[in-house]
């Protein structure tokens, strides 16, 4: 009974947590160096929340998060326009990935990603598109 115990509480040690919540299907050691790069993601911006770093370390995207973090998770974008709508100015940010094309192995597909940042350089909206090359 003890030796179960200790297993237990070994494997809920062994669990990575990130902004409260256990990330199943995760190694203990991918865990741990994401949380090594929140903590210094946090020590450069000492405005970010940590759950920020947390996030961004994950190689999140969300709405709310500030231009610098979307630099910090991206780099710089592949295009950058504004575009003036009757809403006020908004930024759109445009990054690519080249990602292994399931359905032509060799040619590679790529991952286009739009984010539109509103006048207070705040992410309002995110557009993910995939397109293969045949």
């Amino acid at each position: 009974m003890k030796k179960m115990l200790y297993a237990f509480v070994f494997c809920m040690l062994a669990l990575p947590v990130s902004a409260g919540q256990p990330q199943v299907g995760k190694s203990y050691k991918q865990a741990l160096k994401e949380e090594k790069k929140a903590q210094q993601l946090c020590q450069k911006h000492a405005d970010w929340k940590i759950d920020d770093c947390r996030q961004i370390a994950q190689g999140r995207t969300w709405i709310g998060m500030t231009e610098g973090m979307l630099y910090a998770l991206y780099g710089r974008p592949r295009t950058f326009s504004t575009e003036h709508t009757e809403d006020g100015t908004v930024t759109v940010l445009r990054y690519t990935n080249e990602l292994p094309n399931w359905f032509a192995p060799g040619q590679p597909s790529h991952n286009y990603i739009t984010v539109f940042l509103n006048s207070d350089n705040i992410v309002a909206d995110i557009r993910n598109t995939n397109i293969s090359k045949f």
